[in-house]
């Protein structure tokens, strides 16, 4: 797999989950988990318009830059989500349908990480640094949902 590939790549892996987060806010009743995927979903959304940018970049420059600062804010921003969920765990009762849409979401989250990491094997090292900050980012949004899978008793698979 080459870089563009890669990135071509990585916009359908964020698609994927950023429209997985879109369906699921259709269908969560309890307002802080409403409020986790909206931010999720918009962060998601954001890593969308970051590969599509670097995708044309690519394309008419020729290179890529190994350090992107709408990335490092993102990395930066998904950071500070985490903390402020964890810091608000609260007890609820919740029904089923709605652990099963986190259940999936963690599913999704998962395989994207996946992604990433394997394009460390896939790409060359120069080429592949551009994708180590997704990396945690997507780790840190799967902690976001591990957190609240917690809340309701259920853990992550």
């Amino acid at each position: 797999m080459n870089i563009k590939e890669a990135l071509q790549t990585a916009t359908k892996y964020e698609t994927k989950i950023r429209n997985a987060y879109q369906q699921a806010l259709e269908k969560t009743l309890d307002a802080r988990t409403t409020q986790l995927l909206t931010l999720l979903a918009r962060q998601e959304h954001e890593h969308v318009e970051n590969l599509r940018n670097a995708y044309i970049k690519l394309s008419t420059a020729g290179k890529l830059d190994r350090f992107d600062a709408h990335i490092e804010r993102q990395l930066e921003a998904a950071e500070q989500s985490l903390q402020r969920f964890a810091e608000h765990v609260e007890t609820v009762a919740v029904e089923q349908h709605v652990a099963k849409i986190l259940t999936g979401l963690a599913r999704a989250e998962t395989e994207t990480s996946a992604f990433y990491r394997g394009l460390h094997a896939n790409l060359p090292a120069k080429e592949a640094k551009y994708f180590e900050r997704f990396v945690k980012i997507e780790e840190l949004h799967l902690a976001m949902i591990a957190d609240r899978l917690k809340m309701y008793s259920i853990e992550m698979l």
